[in-house]
């Protein structure tokens, strides 16, 4: 299977056999592409399809070890040219049950707005797309609001006028789950 253990340990072997089977002009032509990736970068459809397939597991792995190595909390700005256009990347609300980056901050009105036009003169683009949001895999389970009930033992929904998205979502679920919950421990009776 791809990327699996048993495959890199054949990795070196395969690429002895490979490289034996190579005529002189083949082995040239290979180090000379070789040494070009390796100083200027690879051709823009293979950077495409990297960026596309792997982008948010590198920047995630990179946001875990610089956490867990050194502390540090890492917000990634990344942007490509491709169908999906230009993405962000933050990892941080996965460390120490602490809120994301983007979750604490006016990131949408202050640093957005020159990010975005950054981008797209980087990579040449003249529409306005918004561009996608993309935060960890990892879904961290958030502990149940406590919440006044009514006198049947139902909890009752709390105001979220003036709270931020993020957390006007975080009461919600609360509510659901707790009803939910009061529900199925009422209904076996």
């Amino acid at each position: 299977m791809p990327g699996s253990e048993a495959m890199i340990v054949k990795w070196p072997e395969a690429t002895k056999t490979v490289l034996a089977g190579l005529l002189a002009e083949e082995k040239e032509e290979a180090n000379v592409l070789a040494d070009k990736w390796n100083n200027e970068a690879a051709p823009a459809e293979v950077q495409a399809n990297v960026a596309e397939t792997k982008d948010a597991d590198i920047i995630e792995h990179f946001a875990t070890k610089m956490f867990k190595q050194a502390g540090m909390r890492v917000f990634v700005m990344s942007a490509w040219r491709d169908s999906r256009g230009k993405l962000i990347h933050d990892h941080n609300d996965q460390f120490g049950g602490v809120e994301s980056f983007m979750k604490t901050r006016n990131w949408d009105e202050i640093f957005m707005p020159e990010w975005w036009q950054y981008a797209a003169e980087q990579f040449n683009v003249q529409d306005d797309d918004v561009p996608q949001v993309v935060t960890s895999k990892k879904q961290i389970p958030r502990k149940l609001l406590d919440m006044e009930e009514d006198h049947d033992g139902l909890p009752m929904l709390p105001d979220t006028m003036g709270l931020k998205y993020s957390k006007q979502q975080h009461v919600i679920r609360s509510f659901l789950a707790r009803h939910y919950s009061w529900w199925m421990s009422h209904s076996q009776h």
